[in-house]
């Protein structure tokens, strides 16, 4: 941390500041190294770039690189791994109170964790019972398609498709509830 501070602090020095740096954006990260090292073990790159939080995970499987000479050192097994950026910008970064660069000074990136670096694993149940009903089988149809959903898209396509679910649960609710408000509607 005290690498970040060196610069503006010799630019103080040197020419005086009338007002601490403002911070417009930052990047934490975390590399993961699988026990199993496979490429199915890592993940891909992904996440929206102009948002004021943007989560990325990528397969780490070159070291640097340099893209204008078209150079990089291919990773041995060992060393591949899943990073784990997060880039936090504008709102988000005034919500954790870092507006000028001395807000780094005494911040505990450890708070970052619970809300951006927790990481959850899917649970799938294993009962495949007959189905007594057709509710029964409507209901051993998604949990397959949920384990099909998490096989081609991660966690991050099985959160998706579960969040637009409940969305689609909540129009339904509210389309059913003014359908029983229409006024002179026999019931």
């Amino acid at each position: 941390m005290a690498t970040v501070f060196q610069v503006p602090d010799a630019l103080g020095m040197t020419f005086g500041i009338t007002e601490p740096p403002r911070i417009t954006g930052t990047e934490i990260s975390v590399d993961a190294y699988p026990d199993d090292q496979s490429d199915l073990a890592r993940a891909k790159l992904l996440g929206a770039q102009k948002d004021d939080v943007m989560i990325r995970l990528m397969d780490k499987l070159i070291d640097t690189q340099n893209r204008k000479a078209g150079t990089a050192d291919v990773s041995e097994d060992h060393r591949k791994r899943v990073r784990i950026e997060v880039t936090l910008k504008g709102i988000e970064l005034h919500s954790l109170g870092l507006d000028r660069l001395p807000d780094l000074r005494d911040f505990k990136f450890t708070t970052l964790q619970g809300k951006y670096f927790q990481f959850k694993l899917p649970t799938f149940p294993v009962d495949m019972e007959e189905s007594k009903s057709g509710l029964d089988a409507v209901k051993a149809e998604r949990k397959i398609w949920r384990v099909k959903t998490f096989a081609r898209t991660g966690i991050v396509g099985l959160m998706a498709m579960e969040a637009e679910r409940e969305a689609g649960k909540k129009a339904g609710a509210r389309v059913l509830k003014w359908n029983l408000k229409i006024p002179g509607r026999k019931k």
